[in-house]
């Protein structure tokens, strides 16, 4: 046998135990046996090549394919997962493993073929094998199975139970947008096992290749436990908040991991990497906090977890910057700062919950359990057909600032004058033929809140003013329900100036009368403010600028003759119309609330 064909079989033996085909007790064997009927000697493979055999692979969760721990006791026959929950035996998963490997190195032998044959087996003829062969295949492979998850991977993380409430959050939009594990792992665990596989790492010579195979690693990993994240957060259980520490822990060391190996590589991925990692350490410290709330059996430091909660959301919207200066294509910037921007806003909104607790029920002893349930009680009771995020907040804004306000600790603007209701009364009697004259009675007296903009138009020839001429009103929308009615005042009505002279010097609310809570948020309000002013005759081409939330008093009068009654809801002006509504008590904590039901 000359020497060209002996260094074939050495080629050959090289390429077998790379592809794992022998054990390294057989090669050794061969390769001295050929090697010293050659006239010249290459290095044989690497290192990791010869170690290969000896290699030890962790076994992975069939569930979400996470590593498994190792069992404490050698008996153990089965493993819980501590990223998705789930119970699996330890042979089971074993098996899976080792089969796994095995078509992995069917596959490798089926992609590489006769790659290299001619040559020995060195680096170079390696690293041409990965770059050349099965990079593209696996990347292919890793685009196929996670393309379709590319949208929502970024989006928010972080929820608690009264955004659950909501007619719409990004939160739970995402989670229904995230597949069942069990179909995520059957798409993903053949591409993450090829990945991951020692077999692979052998062709991944340098750094450029070691990092392309690691953000490979990457894609089919934080699909898995991101969906864990979702999964269990939207639990709200004491395992689920486990569950999800767990896997922002991962995620922020892959990402962690990234930005390391991105350094020199891929600067602007080093950069995102390292916002993701730092997003997904501020929502550990956020879901950490809510797990204390929610474990605690009694009453808890308000202030020192509203102060966790707020740093977290500041590190949030710190990371959101670093992902929009990262330097990436804005089809990863948008949704990543975006999903990062709303876990922050969904923080803050946690934090006003606490805060609203230390003022209404945290020095009673109650539970934060206890109290988010009848968050999320009045939430259900005042929601619109469209609220979301932006309305929770202002909700429970609102909440805080009326508790504070009934306290006497914070001022609202507020129109306190009674003194027009008789007149109404005996203004607004009607008597007929039949029935006779009305007896008026006054039911109640209250302090109904309305968002109030200031309001600019010329009104139109034929209405009431002459064209051309310029006016000044205000617009009012009830804010105690979400009806959406609007109403203009002019600058001459008393109420008007009421209302300035009510912004201008504000007060508490009290005890002395009663007032409703708002359950519109300004958004919505303003909105509707606009709509109605450019579709209203007479009022189109105004402009609005809103003044805030404004207490008036009203009346609820009832009218009755012994035929028949009727109610009314007196206002101090005749050009606002509020229809008749029923009145409901609402125990948050200590504080009794009024809503319009």
């Amino acid at each position: 046998m000359d020497n060209t064909e002996l260094q074939k079989l050495l080629d050959a033996l090289d390429r077998r135990l790379a592809l794992g085909e022998v054990d390294i007790g057989t090669y050794n064997q061969l390769k001295a046996k050929f090697s010293a009927q050659v006239s010249h000697k290459e290095e044989p493979v690497s290192a990791a090549v010869s170690a290969l055999g000896r290699d030890a692979v962790a076994l992975q969760c069939p569930g979400c394919m996470a590593p498994l721990p190792l069992p404490a006791d050698p008996s153990q026959v089965n493993t819980i997962c501590e990223y998705c929950g789930g119970t699996f035996a330890l042979q089971a998963a074993a098996d899976e493993t080792e089969r796994l490997r095995d078509d992995i190195r069917k596959w490798i032998s089926q992609v590489a073929g006769s790659a290299g044959m001619g040559t020995t087996v060195d680096e170079a003829s390696r690293r041409f094998i990965f770059r050349d062969k099965l990079l593209p295949q696996l990347k292919s492979a890793g685009e196929r199975v996670t393309d379709v998850f590319t949208m929502t991977r970024y989006q928010p993380l972080f929820t608690f139970s009264p955004i659950g409430k909501l007619a719409s959050s990004p939160f739970h939009q995402a989670l229904q947008s995230t597949p069942d594990l069990s179909y995520l792992v059957d798409r993903l665990k053949e591409t993450a096992a090829r990945v991951q596989s020692p077999e692979i790492k052998v062709f991944a010579i340098g750094e450029r290749e070691n990092h392309e195979l690691h953000l490979l690693e990457v894609r089919c990993l934080e699909v898995c436990y991101l969906a864990n994240v979702r999964h269990h957060l939207a639990a709200s259980t004491p395992d689920g908040f486990d569950k999800a520490k767990t896997n922002l822990r991962a995620l922020a060391e892959l990402y962690g991991r990234t930005s390391q190996l991105s350094a020199s590589v891929d600067p602007s991925l080093a950069r995102f990497s390292s916002a993701l990692a730092i997003r997904m350490a501020a929502t550990e410290e956020a879901v950490k906090t809510l797990e204390r709330l929610m474990s605690s059996p009694e009453g808890v430091m308000t202030d020192a977890e509203v102060g966790n909660l707020e740093l977290a959301a500041t590190k949030l919207e710190q990371a959101a910057v670093e992902i929009e200066s990262a330097g990436r294509e804005p089809k990863e910037t948008i949704p990543a700062s975006e999903g990062t921007r709303i876990d922050a806003y969904s923080v803050r909104i946690l934090a006003t919950c606490v805060r609203l607790f230390g003022q209404c029920g945290a020095e009673t002893g109650e539970s934060f359990v206890g109290f988010i349930n009848t968050v999320e009680q009045l939430v259900e009771e005042a929601k619109g057909p469209i609220s979301d995020l932006r309305w929770l907040s202002a909700l429970l804004s609102n909440l805080a600032l009326y508790v504070d306000s009934m306290a006497g600790e914070a001022s609202l603007p507020i129109v306190s004058d009674f003194g027009w209701v008789e007149g109404r009364m005996k203004a607004l009697v009607r008597s007929s033929l039949f029935g006779g004259t009305e007896s008026a009675e006054g039911e109640r007296r209250i302090l109904l809140p309305f968002w109030v903009a200031e309001l600019d138009f010329s009104q139109q020839k034929g209405v009431i003013f002459k064209k051309g001429q310029a006016v000044e009103g205000l617009v009012f929308l009830e804010a105690a329900r979400h009806n959406r009615e609007c109403y203009v005042v002019i600058a001459s009505d008393p109420l008007s100036s009421q209302c300035y002279e009510a912004t201008k010097s504000p007060t508490s609310i009290g005890h002395s009368t009663p007032a409703v809570v708002p359950v519109m948020g300004p958004d919505a309000a303003f909105k509707h403010m606009k709509q109605f002013v450019s579709s209203a005759k007479g009022y189109a081409g105004g402009y609005v600028r809103p003044l805030g939330l404004v207490l008036l008093p009203v009346a609820v009068t009832r009218y009755y003759t012994k035929k028949a009654e009727r109610r009314e809801v007196l206002t101090p002006c005749n050009s606002i119309n509020v229809s008749t509504f029923e009145v409901g008590l609402f125990r948050l904590g200590t504080r009794d609330l009024l809503l319009i039901r």
